[in-house]
C-alpha cells in the first residue's frame, strides 16, 4: 500500500494566525492527499502472455471446474472395481417353518471373477424347532456362467466402460485448456491491438488539433478555403469518436481478459508487447500427419469406434443360450442330511439352471443395433479425419494470408507516414492546400489500423495452427490417436 508522509511544523506566531494558518496547511494537505491516492488505489498487474496463459491453466474457473470433475470418472471405476473385490456379508434370518421356529446367523465370503466365476463361502449356525438344538454349518459354493455370459468380454464390460469415460472426460478437460489458451492469446492481442490504438488516436488527435489551428489562422488570412476547414473537424470529431469506442472496447476487452484470468473485473494490466509469433511451416502434409496423431478430437472417434466393435461383439455373445451351472458343499456338525436312508454331516449339491428366451427377441435386435452403430463409428472416423484435414488446410492458408498482409500493412504504413509528412511540409510553405493534408492524414489513419490489426492476426491465426495440428498443449500419450488401431 502506498503512503505518504506528511511533516506539519508548528511555528510561533500569534494564536489566530497559527490555528489559520494550520486548518490551511491541513486543508491543502487534505485535498492533494484526495487527489494522489485514487490514481495509486489500482495498482496495474504486469503480464506476458507466458505469464498470462499459465494463469488460465491454473486458476481459470471453467479449468478447475473441469479438473475437479475428473475425480467422478475415477470413483466410477473403483465402484465398477469393487464388484470383483472380496465382499464379506452378514447371514441371518429368522422365521417360520412348518409352525416351528427357525433361526441362522452367520457371515458370508465371497468374490466374483473377471472370467465370470463366482465363489461363495458360508459359515452359519441354525436352529429349526425347539428340541432340534443349535447346528454349526460350512459351506463352499460355485457358480460359473455359460454360454452368452461367460468369459471377460461380458463380465468385464462395466470396468472397460467406465476405463473408457474416464479417458472421454479427460479429452475433454484437455480441449476445455486448449480452447481456453486460444481465448487468452486472442483476448491478449486484441488489448495491445487497442492499447496502440489508442495510443494512435491520442497522436491523430494532436495532429488533427494542430491542423485545425493553422487551417483556422489561414483561412483568416484567405489562403484556404472554409471547405478545408470543414474537412479537419470533421476529421477531429471521427478521431475522437474512434477514440471514445476504441476505449470502450477496450474496457470491454480487459473485463473479459480479467474474468478469464479468474482475476476482478477490475484489475488493470500492463501487457508486454510479445514479438510477432512466427511459425517455422512445414508442408501441409507433414502439418496434416502430425494433426491426426495429436488430436483429441480425432482420437475421440477411434475410442468410439473401438467400443461399438466391442459392443457388437458381445451382443453377439448374447445371442447363445443363457446357462450357469452351480456347484455347493455343505458340511454340518450334526447328522442332519439323510442320505439313501443313513444321516450323513456332508451334502453335495450340482445344479445347471437355464433362464433362455427361446426366440431371442430382445438379444437379435441388441445385436443389429449394435452393427449399426459400428458402421456409423466408422464413417464417423472418415467425417472427423476429413474435417480435421480441410481445418489444417484452412489454417495454414490463413496464417500465409495474414503473414504477407502484414508485409504489405508495413509498407503501406511506411508510405502513408511519409506521404503525410511531405504534405504537411508542403502545407506549411503554401505549395499544398488543407484538402490534400487531409487525404493523406485519412489515409495514414487508415494504414496505421490496417498495421494494428494484421500484426495481431498474424500471431493469433499462428497459435491456431497450433491448435489445428494438435501441437498447442501437449497432451498424454494414452489420450492421443495413435494408441488406437486405424481403420
Amino acid at each position: 500500500m502506498w503512503v505518504r508522509k506528511v511533516n506539519i511544523k508548528f511555528s510561533r506566531t500569534s494564536g489566530r494566525t497559527c490555528y489559520d494558518s494550520l486548518a490551511g496547511s491541513l486543508l491543502a494537505t487534505f485535498v492533494a492527499i484526495s487527489f494522489v491516492l485514487p490514481s495509486f488505489a489500482q495498482d496495474e498487474m504486469n503480464l506476458d502472455l507466458e505469464q498470462a496463459i499459465g494463469l488460465v491453466l491454473k486458476q481459470n474457473r471453467s479449468a478447475v471446474q473441469s479438473s475437479s470433475r475428473l475425480v467422478l470418472s475415477e470413483n466410477a471405476i473403483v465402484a465398477e472395481q469393487s464388484d470383483f473385490k472380496i465382499r464379506v456379508t452378514p447371514d441371518a434370518l429368522v422365521g417360520l417353518q412348518d409352525g416351528q421356529d427357525l433361526s441362522r446367523y452367520g457371515f458370508k465370503v465371497s468374490r466374483r471373477f473377471l472370467g465370470g466365476t463366482e465363489v461363495i463361502t458360508r459359515v452359519s449356525n441354525e436352529e429349526f424347532g425347539s428340541s432340534e438344538g443349535r447346528s454349526n454349518r460350512v459351506s463352499i459354493e460355485l457358480r460359473q456362467p455359460l454360454f452368452a455370459n461367460a468369459g471377460r468380454l461380458v463380465n468385464e464390460e462395466p470396468i472397460v466402460r467406465a476405463q473408457q469415460n474416464s479417458l472421454s472426460s479427460r479429452r475433454a478437460h484437455e480441449l476445455t485448456r486448449i480452447s481456453l489458451v486460444l481465448q487468452a492469446v486472442s483476448l491478449y492481442y486484441d488489448q495491445i491491438r487497442l492499447q496502440q490504438q489508442m495510443r494512435a488516436d491520442r497522436k491523430a488527435i494532436d495532429r488533427l488539433t494542430a491542423s485545425l489551428k493553422a487551417s483556422r489562422a489561414k483561412e483568416s488570412l484567405g489562403w484556404t478555403t472554409r471547405v478545408d476547414t470543414l474537412r479537419v473537424e470533421l476529421q477531429l470529431s471521427e478521431a475522437k469518436s474512434r477514440s471514445n469506442s476504441n476505449k470502450d472496447q477496450s474496457n470491454s476487452v480487459r473485463r473479459q481478459f480479467a474474468e478469464l484470468l479468474a482475476l476482478p473485473q477490475d484489475t488493470q494490466f500492463k501487457l508486454k508487447q510479445p514479438p510477432v509469433f512466427k511459425l517455422d511451416i512445414v508442408d501441409t502434409e507433414s502439418a496434416i500427419k502430425t494433426a491426426l496423431n495429436n488430436r483429441l478430437d480425432f482420437a475421440q472417434v477411434l475410442q468410439d469406434s473401438e467400443d461399438a466393435r466391442r459392443g457388437v461383439k458381445i451382443a453377439k455373445k448374447r445371442l447363445k443360450p443363457t446357462l450357469q451351472l452351480v456347484m455347493r458343499y455343505t458340511r454340518a456338525d450334526d447328522f442332519v442330511f439323510p442320505t439313501s436312508g443313513l444321516e450323513s454331516n456332508d451334502r453335495w449339491l450340482a445344479q445347471l439352471s437355464s433362464d433362455t428366451d427361446f426366440n431371442r427377441r430382445r438379444e437379435k435386435v441388441e445385436y443389429r443395433s449394435a452393427s449399426v452403430e459400428d458402421a456409423a463409428a466408422v464413417q464417423a472416423i472418415e467425417i472427423t479425419r476429413q474435417n480435421i484435414i480441410r481445418e489444417v488446410r484452412d489454417r495454414l492458408t490463413s496464417y500465409r494470408l495474414n503473414r504477407r498482409n502484414f508485409k504489405l500493412a508495413g509498407r503501406s504504413y511506411d508510405h502513408a507516414k511519409s506521404r503525410l509528412k511531405l504534405a504537411r511540409r508542403l502545407f506549411s510553405i503554401g505549395r499544398e492546400s488543407q484538402f490534400t493534408v487531409s487525404d493523406a492524414e485519412e489515409a495514414f489513419l487508415q494504414a496505421e489500423n490496417q498495421l494494428l490489426t494484421t500484426e495481431a492476426q498474424v500471431s493469433v491465426s499462428g497459435y491456431q495452427v497450433l491448435e489445428a495440428t494438435g501441437s498447442l498443449i501437449e497432451a498424454p500419450r494414452d489420450l492421443r490417436p495413435n494408441v488406437y488401431q486405424r481403420i
